[in-house]
């Protein structure tokens, strides 16, 4: 197509997406550095045509009704950043529907807590636990300590015997003339838990949830994002099955390989050789987009911070009933203030991406599907 001067070459090409989810990841960036990296931004956006779809199919599933329309709107609200604000406590605070909240009836405690992680995954201490019904649901949060946190509880209060796999980790070979090896003793690398990486200390049990950090086989449905469920262990393989996708159900087999750290952030490269899986009772929201589950626990330690979060994490369910978040109280910031009634907590939406999706009287050189709706 080198003869053409259009985009790619005035061939049409389809892209999927909704910008009222989150948006790329760009590292100590502001918020116009990451605006800049959107879509929206390059130089043939106004030859694009946009195409909305208008159904959300995951809530629509579960019955037309007047509670499922009542909480389409209350997400497209979210995503749109049109949901009644409250600026006289803080930017960007939205009240959250009661019905949505999370409650125990006890104040804010270690026992509240559990009493949540108890509502999204009941008796997993009982012999007799649905290991179906776990690989349905997930509890979501906004930073990946949190997601540690929760997993290691959830993991701890699980029924079965734990299997501990230890990755060999080192440094990986350079052309420096410094033999980097010699100066990061192993029981250091071993201690690091890198974002996108799996730990030193993988620890599973049978039926156990995890998440697929690498693209292994596309066309068996091994992409990084994939749940899986545990279904064997040994020291170089992992049986499992697939939760989601086109290849859902499917039995396959997950090895043991290198994974190298190579973001900078560290003073050299580190070659990690593990199974590329965390435990997966929770995730952040960022790493839950795209996913469809039956039931969602939103854990918010602290408000959301980025670009369509919190309409990420309220849409992973298309079942009100079974969506809740547990936000602790934290003065000035979240959950309930003086003189007001309900919980608040931060929405935080970028308009100036929202404002340029715009449909164009252009023939389409590029057209896009997203904006409205859920492809599933």
């Amino acid at each position: 197509m080198n003869h053409s001067s259009l985009p790619f070459g005035g061939k049409p090409i389809i892209f999927g997406g909704d910008f009222r989810q989150v948006l790329p990841v760009v590292k100590k960036a502001s918020r116009a550095g990451i605006v800049q990296k959107t879509l929206t931004k390059v130089q043939w956006w106004n030859t694009v045509k946009t195409l909305r779809l208008t159904e959300n199919m995951r809530v629509l599933k579960n019955g037309d009704n007047h509670e499922a329309r009542e909480f389409l709107k209350f997400l497209l609200d979210i995503g749109d950043g049109s949901y009644p604000t409250h600026p006289d406590i803080g930017t960007s605070m939205v009240q959250i529907p009661q019905k949505y909240i999370f409650e125990s009836g006890r104040e804010d405690s270690p026992e509240k807590f559990c009493d949540f992680l108890q509502w999204c995954y009941p008796n997993l201490h009982s012999p007799q636990t649905d290991l179906t019904e776990i690989a349905t649901k997930a509890i979501l949060a906004p930073k990946n300590t949190n997601v540690d946190l929760l997993n290691d509880e959830a993991l701890s209060r699980m029924y079965g015997v734990e299997i501990c796999l230890l990755s060999v980790d080192s440094v990986e070979d350079s052309n420096d003339t410094t033999n980097r090896a010699d100066l990061f003793p192993v029981e250091f690398l071993n201690s690091l838990n890198i974002a996108g990486m799996p730990p030193h200390k993988l620890r599973l049990k049978i039926g156990i949830p995890v998440i697929l950090l690498r693209n292994l086989n596309p066309a068996l449905g091994l992409c990084n994002g994939t749940r899986l469920q545990v279904q064997h262990i040994t020291q170089r393989l992992l049986t499992v099955k697939i939760l989601n996708g086109s290849n859902e159900g499917d039995i396959t087999h997950i090895p043991r390989i290198d994974l190298i750290e190579s973001s900078g952030d560290l003073p050299f490269h580190l070659k990690r050789r593990q199974f590329p899986i965390k435990v997966a009772f929770a995730m952040t929201i960022n790493k839950a987009q795209g996913q469809s589950l039956k039931q969602v626990g939103i854990y918010l330690p602290c408000p959301v911070f980025g670009h369509g979060q919190l309409y990420v994490a309220l849409s992973r369910s298309g079942n009100p009933s079974k969506t809740k978040i547990y936000m602790p109280q934290i003065t000035g910031l979240q959950g309930k203030f003086e003189g007001k009634e309900g919980y608040y907590t931060k929405n935080v939406v970028y308009q100036e991406v929202l404002s340029t999706v715009h449909t164009t009287n252009n023939n389409p050189v590029v057209t896009i599907l997203g904006g409205g709706g859920h492809l599933f």
